[in-house]
């Protein structure tokens, strides 16, 4: 396990599935969407961990990819670096570059934090949540949050190596 993933481990999973992991260094990645769906048919089993970095947020429809990721038999699903908010409903805004890096512009999901858990736990699920370095941030009246969440299916492990892992 390469070091930036084995501190992501380290900060999110729980012990046992770190273990393993560590043991059998099991981990393949898929190519990019849309690629994904036909290297999990094509692969010789479901993952043992599904890791969506940073990438929720920014798929034109993300309900339905979370629905066929949440009906995978996953050891664990983490997720990283998404924008949250306490709003009722999922948001769409507009994600400036700065122009120092070059100039464009996004459509980004900030997604209904209840929302979110709800669909989780509707399938059994328990959701653990982290901040990020990127902390807190608006859009116009919007106030959000980008957060890492690790999800365990029921029946996992729950014991995690710190309370407070780092901010990823």
């Amino acid at each position: 396990m390469n070091a930036p993933l084995r501190s992501l481990a380290r900060a999110l999973l729980p012990r046992p599935l770190r273990r393993w992991l560590t043991r059998h260094q099991r981990l393949r990645f898929t190519g990019p969407y849309p690629d994904w769906p036909a290297a999990l048919d094509a692969s010789t089993g479901a993952p043992h961990v599904v890791l969506l970095s940073s990438v929720l947020s920014y798929v034109e429809h993300p309900w339905p990819i979370l629905g066929r990721l949440a009906a995978l038999p996953a050891a664990a699903w983490i997720v990283t670096r998404t924008c949250f908010s306490d709003t009722p409903a999922d948001r769409v805004i507009v994600q400036q570059v700065p122009a120092s890096i070059y100039r464009a512009s996004y459509p980004a999901w900030v997604f209904a934090e209840e929302k979110y858990r709800r669909f989780w736990s509707e399938r059994g699920a328990s959701l653990s949540w982290h901040a990020t370095v990127e902390g807190e941030a608006n859009a116009g009246p919007l106030q959000f949050a980008f957060k890492n969440v690790l999800i365990l299916p029921r029946g996992a492990p729950q014991e995690t190596a710190s309370t407070t892992p780092p901010a990823l």
